[in-house]
Order: C-alpha cells, then structure tokens, then sequence
C-alpha cells in the first residue's frame, strides 16, 4: 500500500477492498486522493458496481447527493459512512416461490421444447436484421424473434395495438399457464400480470 493510503478505519479498509476488486488493481496501488477515472481508468459500470456493494456490503444506503463525490477513496469512505448515508432497513424474509410453467418467445424457439432443444444443441440466434433498415447502423446483427404469429398462442389480445415486446410477454405468460397444464379459466385477472423492462423494443 503507497504511503498516501493510510486506511483510518474499517469502512475504509472496506471501501479499499471493494474498490481494487471492481477496478482489477491492487490496494497497493491507490491513494486517499487517487482519482478513480483520471488516475485509475475506472468506467462507470465498474464505478456502478463499487456503489451497489459498498451499500450492501456495509449495510448504508447513499444518498444521491454523495454519488457525485465518490471520486476517490476518502471521498467514498465518507459517503460509506453511517452519518452519512441512512442505515438500509432489514430485508424482509424470502418468500418460496414456484415455478409451476416455463413460457419462451425466444429468437431461438417459440414454447419451452424448441427452446429447450436449441439450448441443446447450441444453436445461434443471431442474424441479420429484417425488420428495418438497418442502413447507418455500425451492427446489423441481432436475434430477432422469428415464426411467431401471435394468433396461434394469443386469444383476446390486439397485436396491432401492442408493442412488439408486449405482445411477446403476453404471449409468454399463456404458454407459461399451457406448460403448466393450468386452466386459465382459473386464474382470477387481477391476480395475473406481466412485468416487463425494455428499451426501445414497443417500436414497430
């Protein structure tokens, strides 16, 4: 360790450890006042990831008004520090959750048995992209979901009035509920939904 990185308590020994993992350095290597992008190289989801385990790791949740100071490691053992950021709250008890049917809209099969034996095989499902130009792109390469018609797994939804993703985790869910030989006759409507993250993918 340089003689510039004196660790003067635990939550910064801990800091010190969490960020030479993330940034693939050696503690020797850092200073109190080393700068994580100009001295270090870091990128920011190596700077993402050293926030989310100093959180988890000391138990803090820091607020947003110190992310911007967490240049170095003095700035980002304060900002770990237990006054400053607030205590994180007990995490609730797990739950057992079962997985009574497994749903695919895949670029490498449509329903768990064509997914199933792609992964098998090892199949690829990248290709070419078809469904708009791609000219200007820098890539013209993506697995695209290809063979669904949303007629054959779907009964009341409108494709023409979702995005292409909604109609895919719709059409997941129903072939979740079919795998799990379910009547979907049985299960109330307010007690079924989807949860869904995408970027850009409800453009036509």
């Amino acid at each position: 360790m340089s003689e510039n990185t004196v660790t003067t308590s635990p939550i910064q020994e801990k800091a010190l450890e969490i960020i030479a993992q993330e940034l693939e350095l050696e503690a020797s290597e850092f200073t109190l006042t080393g700068h994580f992008v100009d001295d270090y190289d870091a990128d920011s989801l190596a700077l993402i990831a050293v926030v989310a385990r100093i959180e988890k790791e000391l138990g803090v949740v820091i607020p947003k008004t110190e992310l911007v100071k967490m240049v170095n490691l003095e700035a980002s053992s304060a900002s770990s520090s237990p006054t400053t950021g607030r205590r994180r709250a007990p995490m609730p008890e797990p739950r057992r959750v079962a997985v009574t049917g497994i749903g695919t809209v895949s670029c490498v099969g449509i329903g768990i048995d064509a997914f199933t034996d792609a992964i098998k095989e090892g199949r690829v499902g990248a290709s070419e992209i078809t469904s708009f130009d791609t000219a200007g792109f820098p890539s013209t390469v993506a697995c695209e979901v290809r063979g669904f018609e949303p007629g054959d797994v779907l009964e009341r939804v409108a494709p023409d009035r979702w995005g292409p993703s909604a109609v895919f985790a719709a059409a997941a869910g129903r072939l979740a509920v079919q795998d799990a030989d379910i009547d979907p006759a049985l299960l109330p409507n307010l007690r079924a939904g989807t949860v869904m993250g995408t970027t850009g993918g409800e453009a036509p």
